[in-house]
């Protein structure tokens, strides 16, 4: 893995593309390094694509907006990480085309997701980008279907700690 800081950001950015699936630049910049300045942001995907860990789309319509995801390869790696075990990543779409499918309801996920990051940082919480955990619904075989609509993405936070208080307080 070549100009690749595994030990920081980097680490911290495939992690949460892992988790989160897709995020657009500025919403990756929000999560991770909201005290920098959007360039670092950048340069630090732009690393992980060329190190083959993530990749990207371009919005047709929406100016340069870039949607960031990761590849296979990065799943497998961050998958192997302290911080990620026991964590079952949700099904990753590593195909640009399978992205543009899919890109609308992800990054409304990722923007769920920011929103309790931010409120927590607003209201000094302590809350990590990895504290926040989509979560699939499970449906039990031979259920019956029902007429309302079965969310795709429930949300949940790690539990808080004896440390401090975690995001996603009521």
């Amino acid at each position: 893995m070549p100009n690749v800081d595994a030990g920081a950001g980097d680490r911290l950015a495939l992690a949460v593309l892992v988790q989160y699936r897709m995020a657009t630049t500025e919403q990756m910049h929000w999560v991770i390094a909201p005290e920098v300045r959007i360039e670092q942001t950048r340069r630090r995907l732009a690393r992980l694509r060329e190190a083959g860990l993530v990749d990207r789309i371009t919005l047709p319509g929406a100016g340069r907006t870039r949607v960031w995801f990761p590849t296979r390869y990065g799943v497998q790696l961050a998958c192997e990480w302290p911080e990620m075990r026991g964590r079952r990543p949700s099904r990753t779409v590593s195909d640009p085309t399978a992205v543009r499918l899919k890109v609308g309801h992800a990054l409304t996920v990722t923007r769920t997701a920011l929103a309790f990051l931010q409120d927590a940082r607003r209201n000094g919480d302590l809350c990590r980008p990895l504290d926040w955990i989509p979560l699939r619904p499970t449906i039990r075989q031979g259920a019956a279907r029902r007429s309302s609509p079965t969310p795709s993405c429930t949300t949940g936070v790690v539990p808080p700690t004896t440390t401090g208080r975690c995001c996603g307080r009521s």
